[in-house]
């Protein structure tokens, strides 16, 4: 009897443990790169690619969440210093491509070393256009953009969008933040 209730507690006590363990989130690989005098965190599943234009400095192939179609970029433009319009204009002209929005935008500000960093969150239904001057795009219902520029203190603004399926956005926000909130100068 004693023998049984030993093996019963010894059971009991090993499975916060073994649950504990499997419950551990795991974390997610990750890779540090540069972009103009900064370098970020982004994840190894973040693939890096060749800026499908000239106005692009870096561009990450985004993996879709199940059930999304497309192909997701996050995608960051630098024009030069003092150049690329101001942060409140880029804000205006990234809401401006939702018709319509559905009115829980929000916009943060923030700074992280010499970075003055300011972040917008956006959803509704994007007008997709294949170029910006386009003159009509293809309405995209329950899309995401998160977006940010991001100041450098020497070289001015960059420019980095994400946009795409809302689920998809939605399983990327981390990463996305996680990025910001780690950017340091490169040395």
């Amino acid at each position: 009897m004693k023998y049984g209730m030993l093996l019963a507690a010894a059971a009991v006590m090993s499975m916060p443990l073994t649950a504990w363990s499997e419950d551990k989130p795991k974390e997610e690989p990750t890779d540090v790169v540069k972009i103009g005098p900064a370098k970020y965190i982004v994840p190894k599943a973040w693939k890096r690619q060749a800026p499908s234009n000239t106005m692009r400095v870096a561009q990450f192939g985004i993996p879709l969440a199940e059930g999304d179609k497309g192909k997701i970029e996050l995608t960051v433009f630098y024009f030069g210093p003092d150049q690329g319009g101001s942060v409140d204009q880029n804000i205006a002209r990234w809401l401006g491509q939702f018709k319509p929005l559905e009115g829980k935008e929000k916009i943060e500000k923030f700074t992280v070393g010499d970075f003055d960093i300011t972040k917008l969150d956006a959803s509704g239904t994007y007008e997709y256009k294949p170029f910006p001057a386009a003159p009509q795009g293809e309405l995209m219902k329950d899309w995401r953009m998160l977006a940010a520029v991001v100041e450098t203190v020497e070289n001015g603004p960059y420019f980095f969008r994400v946009v795409g399926p809302k689920k998809t956005i939605d399983a990327q926000e981390k990463a996305f933040i996680n990025m910001l909130k780690t950017v340091t100068a490169d040395e």
